[in-house]
C-alpha cells in the first residue's frame, strides 16, 4: 500500500468536484433511473431507509429545542442546549457503524447507477440480473465491515498520536477525514467490481485515488444530512461521480503509459 504523490492529490481534487458538479446533468441526460424500479423490492427498500433516517435526524433536531423539565430553565437553558447538540452529535447516523448500515441498504441504488454510467462511458452493454445485485449487496457487507474495522484501528492510532502531541483540537477533524475517505472507498469500490478487482485490490487501487476518496466521502457526509431527500439524492450523485473520476482516470494513466512505452 502507497499513497499517491502529493503533487497528484490536488488534481484529485479538482477532477472529482468536477464530476460529481456534472453527476446531476449526466442522471438526467441519459436518464439512468430507468429499469432501476422494475426491481419491486429495491425501491420500497430505499424509501424506507429514507423514511427511517429523516425521522431519526428530525426528531434530534426537535430534541434539541425541547424544554428542560428543570425549575432552573434560565440557567441550564445553555448548558442543556450544547449538551443535547454533543449527544445527537455523537449518535447521528453517519457516526460510528450506522453510516455503513445505511450504504449497505443503498448498494442496490448505488450498484445501478454505477453500472449505467460505467456502460455508457465505456460502450461496453450490460444487463443487470438479480444475481448482480445479491452479489454487489454481499461485497458491500464485506467492504463495509472491512472498512469499519479499518476506521477503528486508523482513528485510535491518529488520536492517540496526536493526543501525545497535545493537538487533540485536530482531533475530530482528523476523525472527520477519516470517515470521508472510507464512505467515498465505498463508492470508489463499485467501479472496481465491475472492472474485476478484488476487495483487498479494490482498497489499494483507492488508496491511491485518496484525494478523490476523501471529497466524494465528504460530499456524501454532507448529502446525508439533509433529510428525506439527501439519502434519496446521494446514491445516484457520489455512485456518477465516482466512476466517472474512476473511468477518466483509469483512461489518462492507461494514455500516459502507452505513450512513454
Amino acid at each position: 500500500m502507497y499513497l499517491p504523490p502529493i503533487n497528484e492529490v490536488p488534481d484529485q481534487v479538482i477532477k472529482s468536484i468536477l464530476y460529481l458538479r456534472q453527476a446531476p446533468d449526466f442522471i438526467r441526460d441519459n436518464k439512468l433511473w430507468k429499469g432501476y424500479f422494475s426491481i419491486g423490492w429495491v425501491s420500497k427498500l430505499s424509501v424506507l431507509v429514507a423514511i427511517v433516517f429523516s425521522y431519526t435526524f428530525i426528531k434530534g433536531i426537535i430534541g434539541l429545542f425541547s424544554t428542560p423539565e428543570s425549575s432552573d430553565i434560565v440557567q441550564q437553558s445553555s448548558f442543556g442546549f450544547m449538551t443535547k447538540l454533543e449527544t445527537f452529535g455523537n449518535n447521528l447516523l453517519l457516526s460510528g457503524s450506522m453510516k455503513y448500515l445505511i450504504l449497505i441498504l443503498l448498494e442496490t441504488v448505488i450498484f445501478h447507477f454505477a453500472s449505467k454510467t460505467h456502460e455508457i462511458l465505456s460502450g461496453i452493454k450490460r444487463e443487470l440480473t438479480v444475481s448482480d445485485f445479491i452479489a454487489a449487496q454481499i461485497r458491500m457487507i464485506k467492504v463495509a465491515i472491512r472498512s469499519w474495522v479499518y476506521e477503528l484501528i486508523i482513528s485510535a492510532v491518529v488520536i492517540f498520536v496526536l493526543k501525545l502531541l497535545g493537538l487533540n483540537i485536530l482531533s475530530t477533524i482528523a476523525f472527520f477525514i477519516i470517515q470521508c475517505f472510507f464512505l467515498g472507498l465505498a463508492f470508489i469500490d463499485n467501479y472496481n467490481e465491475q472492472n474485476g478487482y478484488s476487495i483487498k485490490e479494490s482498497f489499494v487501487i483507492t488508496y491511491d485515488h485518496i484525494g478523490a476518496a476523501l471529497i466524494i466521502g465528504a460530499v456524501a457526509y454532507t448529502l446525508f444530512l439533509m433529510p428525506l431527500f439527501g439519502i434519496i439524492i446521494t446514491p445516484f450523485i457520489c455512485a456518477v461521480g465516482a466512476t466517472t473520476y474512476m473511468h477518466y482516470a483509469e483512461k489518462d494513466h492507461h494514455d500516459t503509459s502507452i505513450s512513454y512505452s
